[in-house]
């Protein structure tokens, strides 16, 4: 079957790209841990490249399953397991990574609190610390008029 193989050759290059993703994500947690913004960056480009790529293949499959679910009776056994298979490969992997980016959306959010309080801390001690320095000096007039 024609269908059949170009669905399984699709769903593997979507698993591959899901693996990728996940590792991807792992690697997110790594630099949120390291507060490496520059590094969480590009991991974020990169999530986003594999999305984009993981979207296209489901738009290239959509007419695929169209057509392998309207001739149910020519498809192999084998091919069905497959497809299978690699659905619920795919759906593992899907689970997994949403598992991490809501560990990852938690650490970020407890780190931008810290970030505030120590932004807070800094606001209140340099007004602490100004509240105690001496008046500013009134500079000297270097010219007096002796006219009057």
């Amino acid at each position: 079957m024609k269908t059949g193989k170009e669905i399984v050759e699709k769903l593997r290059a979507q698993l591959s790209h899901y693996v990728a993703m996940k590792l991807a994500v792992d690697n997110q947690t790594a630099f949120i841990q390291a507060k490496d913004i520059d590094a969480l960056a590009s991991g974020a480009s990169e999530v986003r490249g594999l999305m984009r790529k993981i979207r296209d293949l489901e738009a290239s499959l959509r007419p695929l399953r169209q057509s392998w679910n309207s001739r149910a009776v020519d498809r192999g056994s084998g091919e069905q397991q497959e497809v299978e298979s690699l659905i619920a490969s795919i759906r593992e992997s899907i689970v997994g990574i949403q598992e991490v980016r809501g560990r990852n959306e938690t650490m970020l959010k407890t780190a931008l609190g810290d970030v505030r309080a120590e932004m807070n801390g800094l606001k209140s001690r340099s007004r602490a610390a100004k509240a105690y320095q001496s008046p500013a000096r009134r500079p000297q007039a270097r010219f007096v008029d002796k006219s009057n």
